[in-house]
């Protein structure tokens, strides 16, 4: 999966998340398992400090992970504007703002297609 890739399926969660479930549970396991890590690197990207010191202060660890989480589910030029511009991060998930977790959704189809957690992108496939 390349990066257009990761941000169409990004794009087509923001106006339909079931869109985006059907569009996960078709890919294979090698570009389920790089959509999961690029999310995760994503999210991560916006943890340093430069970013949290715009955060609420109160912000708890998962607080701050659904924080960038929600950054990424933005799209690539929302993530893109605030990777450029930590000032641009809200301090928290904005009121109303989706909670929806895409990393939750492909850990559930991972667990229902393999019997286990996602793997590490080093580690072999599983059998099928």
């Amino acid at each position: 999966m390349d990066s257009e890739q990761f941000w169409e399926l990004i794009e087509a969660g923001k106006k339909d998340v079931d869109k985006l479930q059907k569009q996960i549970e078709e890919l294979p396991e090698p570009e389920l398992v790089d959509f999961y890590w690029r999310l995760e690197e994503r999210a991560a990207d916006l943890q340093g400090e430069r970013f949290q010191k715009h955060m609420d202060e109160d912000l708890s660890e998962d607080s701050i992970d659904d924080l960038t989480a929600w950054v990424v589910r933005q799209g690539e030029d929302y993530f893109e504007d605030v990777n450029a511009d930590p000032s641009e991060i809200p301090s928290e998930v904005p009121e109303g703002g989706a909670r929806e977790s895409y990393t939750g959704r492909i850990v559930k189809l991972y667990r229902q297609r393999y019997d286990k957690m996602v793997r590490a992108r080093e580690d072999p496939p599983p059998d099928e």
